[in-house]
């Protein structure tokens, strides 16, 4: 955080460009409701870097307030996503939310990260997954908030700002909701505030909980491409496929694990995130950390834990 002109702001300065489209994702949101989001004061690009500034939303986060918020930010995300519905989306990075089963699939059986187990329990789930993707399908498209948890929300009093928005992509806003209810202890206050807002049939919570995994999945794993990762989030992979099948109702196999590569994972808010570890949050330090990772939170290399599963 910076000061410009006595006024604080938030710098961003990743060294991969990751999101080339966050200023026309962030101008989006805005047009459709202005006082939705931080505002994205400057942006600049180089070779391979991205640095934007925002201004500083003043208020506590949801984590901070506690989980009687998240009603409330479930609704403010409902509402900026049914406006932004009723925009034109021309020109904006997009999946479409059918093909999710199928895209994942595909990079599985090509870079064989998983175990065989998995795969074959994955594959023969695809007719169910695709039915419940092509439900989805019916959801007026709209800015998918990937990364919706209440750590990413702003509460001051009867105003909610959402944060983060440049990893948003045209797709299927219901999918944005299963992060957010990772972390709330009233979840049907949640779903209810959500669904009366955005405009989408409650009865489609089932599917947008089973695809909504599978979406992740691609999204970390492109991720880990876009920085040249040794690993494509093998056992983030993993963690969500089974999650998907879970809710799907189909059984575990004892050997559907992945591969035994070693994954790290952050600690920071990790029961709030729904990440796995073994770890208790004293424990912060690995001795085999690698340098070059660092808490995406804090920025401290220390919040790293080592995985192998």
């Amino acid at each position: 955080m910076f000061e410009a002109d006595g006024a604080p702001v938030v710098v961003k300065h990743p060294k991969s460009v990751l999101y080339p489209h966050a200023p026309a994702i962030h101008g989006t949101v805005r047009r459709a409701c202005p006082g939705a989001s931080a505002p994205l004061l400057a942006h600049g690009t180089g070779n391979s870097w991205r640095r934007t500034a925002s201004a500083l939303v003043p208020g506590r986060t949801a984590a901070e307030a506690g989980p009687d918020s998240l009603p409330a930010v479930a609704a403010a995300l409902g509402e900026v996503q049914a406006a932004i519905s009723r925009t034109d989306l021309t020109g904006l990075p997009s999946y479409r939310v059918a093909g999710v089963s199928d895209t994942l699939v595909e990079h599985l059986r090509s870079e064989r990260d998983q175990a065989a187990e998995l795969l074959t329990e994955y594959t023969n789930a695809l007719p169910a997954l695709r039915d419940h993707a092509a439900a989805l399908a019916s959801v007026p498209a709209s800015l998918h908030h990937p990364d919706m948890n209440d750590g990413n929300a702003i509460v001051d009093q009867d105003t909610v700002v959402l944060l983060d928005w440049e990893e948003a992509v045209v797709g299927c806003p219901p999918l944005s909701l299963d992060r957010l209810l990772a972390g709330s202890d009233d979840t049907d206050a949640v779903i209810g505030a959500y669904f009366d807002t955005v405009g989408a049939p409650k009865d489609l919570l089932g599917s947008a909980s089973v695809i909504a995994p599978l979406k992740l999945a691609i999204e970390a794993r492109a991720y880990a491409r876009g920085l040249d990762m040794p690993h494509p989030r093998t056992c983030l992979t993993a963690d969500k496929v089974r999650h998907c099948l879970d809710r799907l109702g189909v059984p575990s196999s004892a050997a559907s694990g992945s591969t035994g590569r070693s994954a790290w994972t952050c600690t920071h808010r990790g029961r709030r995130r729904g990440w796995r570890s073994t770890c208790r949050p004293a424990i912060l330090v690995c001795p085999k950390l690698p340098p070059r990772l660092a808490c995406p939170y804090t920025g401290r290399s220390n919040e790293w834990i080592s995985m192998n599963t």
